[in-house]
């Protein structure tokens, strides 16, 4: 173990050999001599250096070459000594301490960027690092960007240089994840409505030759323009630097704004003819140009997924006053904000130059500031963009569809389907969707679902409270406004992972916040009213830890429609709740809104219900031990103990003709379990019930005992009691969940490790019996994952299979929810001032798991006596945990939902005005009004459409046929029955 435990730590630190050949030092101190004489001698000798490096291929670099190179490239880039000191030192401890294989001229580029980030230059708080450019040292020390956000992580983890280096990388990466989408959305829209730019070799370089002045710009010119014009007004704003629907929007600003200016300047030689915003005649020769520029951006939005309310929200708010700051500055010359035509003038020949150089200068500025990723690299040529960037060249596409590419940061943009939600995949399996569509579509649906609505009770809610002993109308109110000002006080806020936003966008996020919230807590204060009556409205009402739950997950739905850097669990400290409380409204609100919310909505919302489940819930802190101290003394309940009856699905029946359990009716007659159908001695049929037990094997069975005279008695009970689990009650409710998640992760990575059925099910029983004697030691600031893979391997070991530690941690990188920080930091003890102490996954399963799971796992074994020991069922699969009424199109009030378990007892009640068709049931005319229902023509928006009601108000007749009782279910089981019967006997 001990061998293991080493060898494994020597894994973490190693790191890959670069794909790109190296030349050699010597050539490179002949180019940097080279470029100092001759632009051309560096071209001839920087060819040369790369032909040789081909041919010799990568030489070993020894330990004064490298310094020799350091030093030139300090000197090259003008580093300051403090920071080429403290570079080198870091560079040669880790080197001590780690194998640095593959090149050292990237590993030494880590170590500069690190120490110039952390310097700062004197008096100026608003440079960040010491001034060196970020793109530069990446191009000095050959090696492009995704290689060093690649290498730059691992150099994290060996030089230990704190979270804050790792929250800059994040960053890094998500910033390049967005301007790498959002540049090939831009391609598309560019292309859409100027002509297609056909650059020349030497036009998007940055020391393109001197041309003639005052000449008319090219549609390559004016890409490249556009292009920059949007980055350095994104530069402006630091709330959307790496917000993809507010920079999304802000590019379609630009190209309206460009466009304007075109269509004033009359360049029709730039303007696409094809395109479908064009004025009237504007191919004309008569077309006169308007006083103002034309706005473009509903046709923009409509035509590249866009929302017109947000992208006229950031022109308004945003753009307009930067640009006219602009103007007031004289940094862009055109016509002023005062005069006709205004923020335009943009394109003339006489100043698009000057414009050119300005915008350039203003990004270049920032970019030096925050030593950051230039995104001018994007108007290079693919060849010195895949040699500066590294990007897959399915970049340079026309497609829109990048989420498959393994592009750093991506994951930010487009998260996985967690394993207890790939039911969500099946829902868009047609459907090609990118992290543009995806978070535009979000956004949409939470406006579409929200229209109408104020950030204010409504009418209907307010009647409501009314209604309740004491109104909680006043209470809820303020309740509501204090944690819209914690919320506000903590989006504003700059910290180390987030730079503060505009008060602006947390006010706009609050309103729609607070607007889901009322919406919610009137749709389920009705609902509760309807179940429970008007008694029990004011114990809701009245719960303030519910309430704050609820406004938190509205205000989580926001954050992430919305894209927004604030990941969960954000927004559980910014108001200071729990995730226990937390995940207990999950369910609500992906009840009440799952047809209106987008398939990446209900994912996140997934993800955070695993996040809580797997570790939140279990921080010291969690309000959870509270219910697991009531069972002091005793074990937690069992998966056994807290399922449903019906969690096994669909039972079969064992006729009482029949003399053996292997009769072929077993596999021919099922129905539900808990029910069953009995002949009389005068042939009518009787509906029972019946009680299963739990079987040696794992199997059910219906218990029976004999009379004297050959009678059989079946144990009974009742209908309602057979839909009830042995233990009631929140924790109850929690730990179904928990071991549905922990089952669901535990078969998954068995299913990779080639573990067969009977290992999968003594490895469930040993986690479950971890869970329920062992939490406070083995769960209290853990993660069930941690449990999960030592559970794997005390197994595989006690039965002499041959599954390695980092074999299995090999394969848990491949789930979706793996993190390093699960397996590499795990808590092992406690210390006495209150700090941890914290390690690896195998000395934890070496100095704390082993020592409370030995007793009991070696019962498991393969040389114990396993006869007297019952392995514990596993939690079936479920097809769809989730499966609330799903509307089947956007404008016909027509939904589809699963059968409830006790429609078979109780016949479901129908709201009055509608039509309800249950299947197997209901009789057909119902099912033709709702096919002519849906086959109507679908409204005009904005139009108001004559609902069931106003049509028999008006005196329409519908002749919609009176409800009729359904069939009862002795009936319906026994139609089954016979026909099953019919087609055995055939």
């Amino acid at each position: 173990m001990l061998f293991s435990l080493c060898q494994w730590s020597l894994v973490v630190g190693e790191a890959t050999k670069p794909t790109r050949p190296r030349f050699p030092l010597a050539h490179y101190s002949l180019i940097q001599a080279a470029f100092s004489r001759s632009l051309r001698g560096f071209y001839c000798i920087k060819n040369f250096a790369n032909f040789r490096a081909k041919k010799m291929g990568t030489t070993e670099q020894t330990d004064e070459s490298v310094k020799t190179f350091y030093d030139d490239v300090c000197t090259t880039l003008n580093m300051d000594q403090i920071a080429t000191e403290e570079a080198w030192h870091s560079y040669t401890s880790t080197k001590t301490n780690f194998t640095l294989e593959g090149d050292q001229r990237h590993w030494l580029c880590c170590a500069l960027f690190v120490a110039c980030r952390r310097l700062k230059e004197a008096g100026l708080d608003q440079i960040e690092g010491n001034g060196v450019s970020f793109m530069q040292l990446l191009k000095h020390c050959n090696i492009s960007l995704m290689q060093f956000l690649e290498k730059a992580k691992k150099w994290a983890e060996m030089a230990n240089v704190g979270a804050e280096f790792k929250d800059r990388l994040n960053r890094m990466e998500r910033r390049f994840a967005v301007s790498m989408v959002i540049f090939k959305k831009y391609r598309l829209i560019f292309n859409d409505m100027f002509h297609k730019p056909e650059p020349s070799p030497t036009e998007s370089q940055k020391g393109r030759p001197r041309k003639p002045k005052n000449t008319p710009c090219t549609p390559g010119q004016l890409f490249d323009f556009t292009w920059t014009l949007f980055i350095s007004s994104k530069s402006e704003i630091p709330d959307i630097l790496d917000d993809l629907v507010n920079s999304y929007h802000l590019l379609l600003v630009c190209c309206n704004f460009v466009y304007g200016n075109a269509v004033l300047a009359d360049r029709r030689d730039l303007i696409n003819p094809q395109f479908m915003g064009l004025p009237h005649n504007f191919l004309k020769e008569e077309y006169e140009l308007p006083e103002e520029p034309p706005c473009i951006l509903a046709e923009l939005c409509r035509s590249h997924d866009g929302i017109l309310h947000e992208a006229d929200g950031i022109r308004s708010y945003w753009f307009n006053k930067l640009i006219d700051k602009q103007f007031e500055l004289e940094v862009l010359r055109g016509n002023s904000p005062t005069e006709a035509g205004a923020r335009c003038g943009l394109l003339e020949p006489t100043s698009f130059e000057a414009n050119f150089k300005a915008v350039n200068k203003s990004y270049e500025d920032f970019v030096l500031s925050k030593s950051d990723f230039d995104e001018r690299a994007f108007l290079s040529s693919e060849e010195e963009f895949t040699l500066e960037v590294g990007s897959p060249s399915k970049l340079f596409e026309v497609n829109d569809y990048v989420q498959n590419l393994r592009i750093p940061g991506m994951n930010s943009l487009a998260k996985m389907t967690p394993l207890t939600g790939h039911y969500l995949n099946k829902m868009e399996s047609n459907q090609r969707v990118s992290p543009i569509s995806t978070a535009i579509e979000s956004v949409s649906k939470l406006q579409m679902m929200l229209r109408g609505r104020d950030s204010k009770p409504s009418a209907a809610l307010i009647k409501i409270f009314e209604g309740c002993p004491s109104n909680p109308q006043a209470a809820i109110e303020a309740r509501i406004a204090s944690m819209g000002e914690q919320f506000i006080f903590a989006y504003t806020q700059q910290t180390r992972e987030i730079p503060g936003s505009h008060i602006e966008f947390a006010k706009k996020r609050l309103q729609l916040g607070t607007t889901l919230f009322y919406m919610l807590l009137e749709v389920t204060t009705l609902d509760e009213q309807q179940k429970k009556g008007n008694d029990k409205i004011s114990a809701v009402l009245e719960n303030e830890l519910c309430q704050k739950a609820l406004f938190a997950c509205c205000l989580e739905v926001v954050l992430f429609s919305y894209n927004s850097q604030r990941k969960f669990p954000w927004i559980l400290e910014a108001l200071e709740l729990e995730s226990y409380y937390f995940y207990k409204v999950i369910e609500v609100m992906v009840i009440n809104t799952f047809d209106k919310m987008s398939r990446g909505t209900i994912k996140n919302l997934q993800f955070i219900e695993e996040q809580i489940l797997e570790s939140l819930v279990w921080k010291r802190s969690s309000p959870l031990w509270n219910e697991i101290n009531k069972f002091i003394g005793v074990p937690l309940p069992t998966y056994e103990d807290v399922r449903l009856p019906d969690d096994d699905g669909i039972q079969t029946l064992l006729n009482p003709n029949t003399a053996h359990l292997g009769s072929p009716m077993r596999n021919l007659i099922t129905t539900r379990p808990g029910q069953s159908l009995l002949t009389t001695s005068s042939g009518a049929k009787v509906s029972i019930n019946i009680t299963t037990v739990q079987g040696g094997d794992g199997q059910r069975y219906i218990p029976i005992s004999v009379q004297s005279g050959g009678s059989v008695i079946i144990q009974g009970q009742s209908a309602r009691d057979s839909l009830k689990p042995k233990v009631t009650g929140p924790l109850a409710m929690f730990l179904r969940k928990f071991y549905y998640l922990a089952s669901t992760r535990l078969k998954a990575l068995c299913k990779m490790l080639n573990l067969g059925e009977e290992d999968l099910k003594k490895i469930w029983t040993n986690l479950e019996y971890s869970i329920t004697h062992h939490a406070h030691s083995l769960l209290r600031d853990r993660h069930l994952d941690q449990l999960i893979m030592c559970a794997i391997y005390v197994i595989c070991k006690v039965t002499s299979q041959n599954r390695e530690f980092r074999t299995i941690m090999h394969h848990y990188r491949d789930l979706p929810q793996s993190a390093s920080h699960v397996y590499r930091k795990v808590l092992l003890r406690l210390r006495e001032d209150g700090t941890e102490e914290r390690g690896d996954l195998i000395v934890f399963y070496n100095h704390v798991y082993v020592v409370h799971m030995r007793p009991f796992s070696v019962k498991l074994s393969d040389s114990a006596n396993t006869s007297s020991l019952l392995l514990s069922p596993l939690p079936t699969q479920k097809a769809a945990p989730m499966s609330p009424k799903v509307q089947i199109n956007g404008y016909s009030k027509v939904y589809i939902s699963a059968l409830d378990k006790t429609s078979l007892i109780d016949s479901p009640v129908k709201a009055a005005g509608t039509l309800q068709y249950l299947f197997s049931r209901s009789p057909n005319d119902t099912l033709k009004q709702i096919n002519k229902l849906v086959s109507s023509p679908v409204p005009v928006l904005g139009k108001r459409t004559i609902s069931l009601d106003d049509a028999e108000a008006n005196g329409t007749n519908l002749d919609v046929p009176p409800p009729k009782k359904p069939l009862a279910v002795v009936r319906k089981i026994q139609h089954i029955l016979d026909d099953r019967l019919s087609r055995s006997q055939e």
